[in-house]
């Protein structure tokens, strides 16, 4: 009896993995299985070529200068600046003027003058198309001022007497590193700012006592580096796109 047990459960465990795939050889009848859909071809699409027509031009105020010449009477400035764009990169040019006053109880200082600013910067941002704008640029920057200082002395010999020291047409020029941002605030209006990092400082036609003290759009004369932040409000002023017409069929 021990014997017929195990040769009956031999054989059902040896007809189990024959079963299971019995079950899988063959759909039950009246069913057909299911294939994977087909698959699609990828299509690739092409790239839109790239136009460097200029979309537009924009038009701004420096508000920094505005607003400090508002609230310190013996600085007043403005700086106004425009760019138009050829695809992701922007041709920016700039104009200021800057006029500067200071009295102290032994010396009167003031320095008058403008200085001119053009140079590219490129956009970061792949979408240039939206208005928005991430900008690595470099600029060229001179400027032209006077210059002059008044003092009091006072000695045993000549007494008291005042000097006065001038620098006329007085010339400077430097490298202007520039990054800023641009965008849209809501139709025309854009607003960006600019960091820029003033280097290579040079001037020309300086007095041989008097040492150039301000410069018109730099700053302190007597520092070779600056760093400056300007904060502009813009205009845009988009230009007309042809329209594309497409044929019917």
């Amino acid at each position: 009896m021990r014997i017929i047990l195990g040769y009956f459960w031999i054989s059902l465990i040896a007809l189990v993995p024959f079963a299971a795939f019995g079950q899988f050889e063959e759909p039950p009848q009246g069913q057909t299985q299911q294939e994977p859909p087909p698959r699609q071809p990828r299509v690739k699409l092409p790239k839109e070529p790239k136009s460097y027509k200029p979309t537009g031009v924009r038009f701004g105020t420096n508000m920094v200068r505005l607003t400090r010449s508002a609230f310190d009477g013996g600085y007043q400035s403005f700086d106004f600046t425009g760019d138009i764009d050829f695809y992701r990169y922007m041709l920016e040019v700039g104009y200021g003027v800057e006029n500067f006053d200071e009295q102290k109880p032994l010396h009167d200082y003031t320095s008058k003058g403008n200085f001119f600013r053009i140079g590219a910067d490129a956009n970061l941002i792949s979408n240039p198309e939206k208005g928005n704008a991430l900008l690595l640029g470099l600029k060229y920057v001179f400027a032209n001022y006077d210059e002059t200082l008044t003092y009091s002395t006072s000695s045993l010999v000549y007494g008291d007497r005042q000097l006065n020291l001038s620098n006329d047409n007085v010339s400077a020029r430097w490298a202007e590193f520039n990054f800023g941002m641009k965008g849209k605030v809501f139709s025309n209006l854009h607003t960006g700012f600019y960091v820029r990092f003033k280097i290579f400082k040079q001037t020309r036609n300086d007095g041989e006592l008097l040492e150039t003290y301000k410069i018109p759009g730099f700053g302190l004369g007597a520092e070779d580096n600056r760093v400056g932040f300007d904060y502009y409000i813009m205009w845009r002023i988009p230009f007309k796109q042809d329209q594309v017409i497409l044929n019917e069929i």
